[in-house]
This record gives C-alpha cells, sequence and structure tokens, in this order.
C-alpha cells in the first residue's frame, strides 16, 4: 500500500476522535472485587484486625462466627435496578489446622437466596476451584441463571474455630482478602486480542517482525515489531527486528491522542480511553497501515472508556480498570469486530 493510502486510511481513525458515543452497547463481564477490610462481624466473637492482605479474624476455641459485608455493584450499575451476577469467589488464608469456612450464604438484604455448605481449610488467597454439586471445597460459584441481586446483595461467611480436646490450643487465625462478583452484563465494550502499549507522548510498539516507532522513549515490543508513536501530533516510525527503519509518518500520519496501541493477529488496535475512541488498524511488511475497523461507526458503537490494564491471557484478553476494579474479557475477530468471551 502507498504512503498516501496509508495516511488516508489511518486519517479515518482522526476523524473519528471527534465523534461522540453512540449507538447500542456490546456487554462484557465485569468482576468488582469486595475488599475483606469490608466484612464485619454479626455473630460470634473475633478479635478484628486489618492486615496488609485483608482483614483478620481471630476467635476463641470453638467460635462460631459469622462475618458479613454489603458488595458494590459495578460502577455503571444503577443501583435502583437488579443486575445479573453470575459468579463468586472467596479468597483467603487461614492457620494449618486453624478455622475453616463452614457455609458461605448470597443474601439481597434479609432474603438469602443461596447457602452453600463448605469445608475450606488452609490457603485460598489466589487458588480458584469451582463448585460442583455436594462438593465442600471449592471457593468459586457459578450461578446458571445468574442471580438477581441488587444494592443490598450481601455475602456471609460462617468460620468456625477449632478446640482441644483435653487441653487448650490456638486455635489460629482466619484472613480474607477478597470476596470478587463477576456481573456478565455490567459494562459496554469494544476492546480486542491484544496486548496493550500505553502511550505517554510517544510509545514504542512490535508488531509482527517490525517496529512502528515515533520520536520518543517508551518502546513497548509486541511479537517481533516495535509502533513508536508520538501522541501529541500522531507522528510515528515503523522499524524493522534489525532497527532498520521501514517507513516515517509525518505529524497527523495517525490521529494524536491514542492512550493504548494494543497488536492482535487480527490487527492492532488503537485506543483512547478519555473518548473511548478506536480503531484496528492492519499493518503490512513494509509498514504500510490499513484501518479495517473504526470505532463509533455505524452498528459499532465506542468502546467503553476508562481501561488501564488490557493482559492477553490463556482465556483471553482481560480488561482492567484501577480506578474501579472492572473486569472485561474478549476478543476481536478477523474483520476486526469484538466479541465478548
Amino acid at each position: 500500500m502507498r504512503y498516501q493510502a496509508a495516511r488516508t486510511q489511518v486519517s479515518i481513525a482522526l476523524l473519528a476522535l471527534v465523534v461522540p458515543f453512540i449507538g447500542q452497547s456490546l456487554f462484557a463481564q465485569v468482576t468488582v472485587k469486595t475488599p475483606g477490610t469490608q466484612f464485619s462481624v454479626i455473630s460470634g466473637k473475633a478479635t478484628v484486625t486489618n492486615v496488609a492482605d485483608g482483614r483478620r479474624f481471630r476467635g476463641e476455641e470453638r467460635a462460631d462466627l459469622k462475618i458479613r459485608a454489603t458488595l458494590p455493584l459495578p460502577a455503571r450499575a444503577n443501583p435502583s435496578q437488579l443486575h445479573k451476577m453470575g459468579r463468586l469467589a472467596i479468597h483467603f488464608h487461614a492457620s494449618p489446622g486453624g478455622p475453616s469456612v463452614r457455609s458461605v450464604q448470597l443474601c439481597n438484604g434479609a432474603n438469602c437466596n443461596y447457602k452453600f455448605d463448605t469445608n475450606l481449610r488452609g490457603d485460598y488467597s489466589t487458588r480458584e476451584t469451582i463448585y460442583t454439586k455436594g462438593a465442600q471445597y471449592a471457593n468459586v460459584w457459578v450461578l446458571n441463571p445468574p442471580d438477581m441481586v441488587g444494592s443490598q446483595f450481601a455475602v456471609v461467611l460462617e468460620v468456625l474455630f477449632p478446640g482441644g480436646i483435653d487441653s487448650r490450643i490456638d486455635p489460629g487465625e482466619f484472613v480474607l482478602t477478597s470476596v470478587d462478583a463477576d456481573f456478565p452484563d455490567a459494562v459496554a465494550v469494544h476492546m480486542g486480542n491484544a496486548k496493550v502499549a500505553v502511550a505517554h507522548g510517544t510509545d514504542s510498539v512490535r508488531i509482527g517482525n517490525k517496529v512502528a516507532v515515533a520520536h520518543g522513549t517508551d518502546s513497548v515490543r509486541i511479537g517481533n515489531m516495535v509502533l513508536e508513536y508520538n501522541s501529541v501530533d500522531g507522528s510515528a516510525v515503523m522499524k524493522g527486528s534489525d532497527g532498520a527503519v521501514l517507513r516515517t509518518y509525518p505529524a497527523g500520519g495517525f490521529a494524536p491522542g491514542w492512550t493504548h496501541i494494543v497488536w492482535t493477529q487480527q490487527g492492532t488496535l488503537f485506543y483512547n480511553s478519555t473518548t473511548g475512541v478506536g480503531s484496528v488498524v492492519r499493518f503490512d511488511d513494509s509498514g504500510n497501515g490499513n484501518t479495517i475497523k473504526t470505532y463509533p461507526s455505524p452498528g459499532a458503537p465506542s468502546f467503553a472508556r476508562g481501561w488501564t490494564s488490557i493482559t492477553l491471557t490463556a482465556d483471553g484478553l482481560l480488561f482492567k480498570n484501577a480506578a474501579t476494579g472492572a473486569r472485561a474479557l474478549g476478543e476481536i475477530d478477523s474483520s476486526g469486530d469484538f466479541r465478548t468471551k
């Protein structure tokens, strides 16, 4: 593709920057993480202390403790409505031979629709085991159909401390790190199957076996190429894996203002976290770029705003918002269309 054609195609993305958020939203799963520090004792006695990774509970021998917290809804959810909650995970660690989680209840206000009997011991800080019927050693529950929850959605954990038979023992401690709830229909998103490159002035992104670069200091390598892009004026330079310059894009060659540039097998995603605007650009081996999809466009609304982290995982592309705790999982197909997973 000739340079003038490449510039014309990429300039479509520049025009997209001034288009407001329109169209029907495409939804993805969002995870809301409630820290253990939000849980309080509602039954039994315990010494409660906040620690680095959550809240620590120390009960007496044979203490039967119940702790509860109201879990927040996703940031964009209407608190006056009910929302689908499809997955719940509890993360904690307890002293060896110490307390155990004996039940998990899901409540909407005073109405507790679900109670799972458990026998969870040890370290579940990062471990996730999905519950199956009758299993007592799972810390993840997938609800199908999802439970409908509102602003009074709460979780109650029953924690049992051990006791000695003929002498006193140390019953140990229970540290709750977080309770994570997944909402399958909570946030609009159009993102890609990529790893993130965040542009602060100028970034470099590796694309395939080439390097597209602009005059700056930050370099992010994706695949075997690098793109260095100037988010202030839209200039860039494409370099090969040997460092040779393949193509130079002057100011305005790309739209300025992209905050994330992410590579996928199907194309490179340009994303603006402030406006939600995005474009998918496909580069050839000579460093020429061709825009294959823009957001917003007819039938393709803007991305959600505010994503701060994008990670390619074994399950797909995971998007995170550090401020709200929101997450979404999805991928881009060969046409540049986003689909949730």
